[in-house]
């Protein structure tokens, strides 16, 4: 090395020094404060959803047999839509169509929201003829079932509403109207007018709920042309709730009721094989309580749109048909999350809710958890379409926001439920913002 190279190197050097302890010397800006913050904090994945339009979605479809009422539902107090159709007909397919698979008013279905989470915490399909329930919804419908569950929303069913959550029974009777839910076969005994005796294991988790006198059995459950699961073990995470006891048949020793929670995210499944639906009253009652209990605690976890960092304003303003659903359109009673991760010492902390339609959004703030109306530290509920919440400090941490449409159809009660107030089916717009200094 020259003597002139060796100059220039220690020059280079010294032009380096002095330009780190330039930059090292300024004041802690908001740009040099926001760098330090962690860019994706730990978010929970742990919470369950709590926002819905209602808790349950009867199907008494095309093909199923209709009924009025669940008394179980009634008992625990949930909330409950009924589609009751009967046959097929071009009036009732139109009308099924537009409930499962939506309309101009509401391009995705009642089941789902604009950004495709559950509308309801569950849906119950009854007895009847499974297979053709499920052509009559035709593929869309049958997606839209699929989306439901997979984004959160669990599913329960009796005889046909257990066959047609499975992709098909006695190994090679696969039905293309099924639902594929539970990814294995049931087994198919077509007997009516027995009534084995259901032994719930002492592992079940149906027992949460209720101790069945203390024996562990519930007497005479209907069983008519419904299946049981003998290979429930194929499917990993699958769990036996509850064995038939009857003597000399095929149903003996086998399964009646299974469960299978697929992830976090996931819904939770609980077919029945028997009717314990209908029961007024005693342990069978009891029994359909307990697995829309199990099927309801199940539900999938509550997911933020986005982690938003000092300044960002987030649109929410996209439709279902976008398919992004991290900037769709809130829904009716739906609750929508963020979160951030706020510095030590930030000051001045503004948070934002911009409402671009004439409806109520109500904003929520929790440090630590979601911030569902019951959860948050923190909340404007008034009818502005511009909410704030603003702190002079808060103490470093994850913080989440919550925005929840108060707004909702209104519903006139029939063999299908009307809806009034049809306008924000397919979303409200706003946006949300964050910042500090």
């Amino acid at each position: 090395m020259t003597k002139a190279t060796s100059i220039s190197a220690c020059a280079t050097r010294l032009i380096i020094a002095v330009a780190v302890l330039a930059i090292l010397s300024q004041p802690v800006t908001s740009a040099r404060r926001r760098a330090a913050v962690p860019a994706s904090p730990v978010i929970r994945t742990d919470v369950p959803e709590k926002a819905f339009f209602k808790d349950l979605f009867i199907d008494c479809g095309i093909q199923i047999v209709e009924h009025d009422d669940m008394p179980a539902a009634d008992l625990l107090g949930l909330s409950q839509e009924f589609m009751r159709l009967g046959d097929s007909s071009p009036v009732t397919d139109s009308i099924q169509n537009a409930i499962i698979c939506g309309s101009k008013e509401d391009s995705n279905g009642r089941l789902l929201y604009p950004d495709g989470a559950p509308r309801f915490s569950c849906i119950y399909v009854y007895g009847g003829l499974a297979n053709a329930h499920g052509l009559s919804l035709g593929e869309q419908g049958r997606e839209r079932f699929r989306s439901f569950f997979e984004n959160g929303g669990s599913y329960t069913g009796s005889c046909a509403g257990a066959f047609i959550c499975c992709k098909g029974f006695d190994l090679t009777k696969f039905r293309p109207g099924y639902l594929g839910l539970w990814p294995g076969t049931c087994d198919e005994h077509a007997v009516e007018d027995i009534f084995p005796t259901y032994i719930i294991p002492e592992d079940s988790p149906l027992l949460k709920y209720c101790d069945f006198g203390g024996d562990f059995k519930v007497d005479s459950v209907e069983h008519c042309n419904g299946p049981f699961f003998s290979l429930w073990q194929s499917v990993p995470g699958t769990e036996s709730l509850a064995v038939n006891s009857l003597p000399g048949s095929r149903l003996d020793g086998n399964t009646s009721i299974i469960a299978r929670k697929n992830s976090a995210s996931t819904g939770r499944l609980v077919p029945c094989g028997g009717h314990p639906e209908l029961a007024e009253g005693g342990e069978r009652r009891d029994l359909m309580a307990a697995i829309l209990r199990y099927a309801i605690d199940g539900r999938g976890c509550a997911k933020v749109k986005t982690v938003l960092a000092n300044g960002q304003s987030w649109d929410m303003t996209s439709s279902t048909e976008d398919n992004v659903p991290e900037h769709t359109k809130i829904g009716d009673r739906q609750c929508h999350h963020f979160a951030f991760a706020l510095p030590a010492k930030a000051r001045d902390i503004r948070i934002r809710l911009n409402v671009l339609a004439d409806h109520n959004l109500s904003l929520r703030l929790a440090e630590g958890t979601f911030a569902f109306a019951e959860d948050a530290q923190y909340q404007v509920a008034n009818g502005s379409l511009v909410k704030e919440l603003r702190f002079s400090s808060l103490p470093e941490g994850t913080y989440y926001i919550g925005v929840q449409c108060e707004d909702s159809v209104t519903v006139e009660p029939g063999r299908c439920d009307s809806y009034g107030s049809t306008d924000l089916l397919n979303g409200v717009p706003y946006t949300i913002s964050v910042s500090w200094k």
